[in-house]
C-alpha cells in the first residue's frame, strides 16, 4: 500500500511553453527562439510575445499568452457563419502544415510526424464534423 501513498518528493515543473497560433501548438521556449529565427511566421505578433524576449515568462505570462493566442485565433476563425468558420480553421491547418514544411526544411525534424499526424487528426475532425452537422 506504500507505492499508492504520494511521497513528499517532487519532481521538476514542466517546462514553460509558447503558444503558436499559426503551427497550432504549444512549443518550448528554445524551439520558440530558433523556430522564429527562420521561419518567423511561427509568431502571433500579440502583446504578449514579448514576456518571452530575452527571458523565461513566469506562470501567470505563460498561461495569459496562451489565452491571448487562444482569443487570437478564435477572433481570426469565428463567423456567424458556421460553414465559413469551419473553412477559414481548415486554412489555419493547412498553414500550420506549410510552416512545419518549412521547419523540416530547415532541418527542424524532431516531432514532425507527429505534428503532421496531429494536423491530419484536425483536418479529418472538421470533415466529420461537417458531415455530423450535415453542413
Amino acid at each position: 500500500m506504500g507505492r499508492y501513498i504520494k511521497s513528499g518528493e517532487g519532481g521538476r515543473l514542466p517546462l514553460v511553453r509558447y503558444l503558436s497560433t499559426r503551427l497550432l501548438n504549444r512549443i518550448t521556449i528554445n524551439e520558440r527562439q530558433a523556430f522564429a529565427e527562420v521561419v518567423p511566421d511561427i509568431m502571433n505578433g500579440l502583446r504578449t510575445d514579448t514576456w518571452y524576449e530575452g527571458r523565461e515568462p513566469t506562470r501567470t505570462e505563460e498561461a495569459l499568452q496562451a489565452w491571448n493566442a487562444i482569443a487570437s485565433l478564435t477572433n481570426d476563425v469565428a463567423s456567424d457563419d458556421v460553414g465559413n468558420g469551419l473553412e477559414k480553421l481548415r486554412g489555419r491547418i493547412a498553414e500550420a502544415e506549410e510552416c512545419y514544411d518549412k521547419l523540416k526544411s530547415y532541418e527542424f525534424t524532431e516531432g514532425y510526424e507527429a505534428n503532421m499526424e496531429y494536423l491530419a487528426t484536425l483536418r479529418e475532425s472538421l470533415i466529420a464534423f461537417k458531415e455530423l452537422a450535415e453542413l
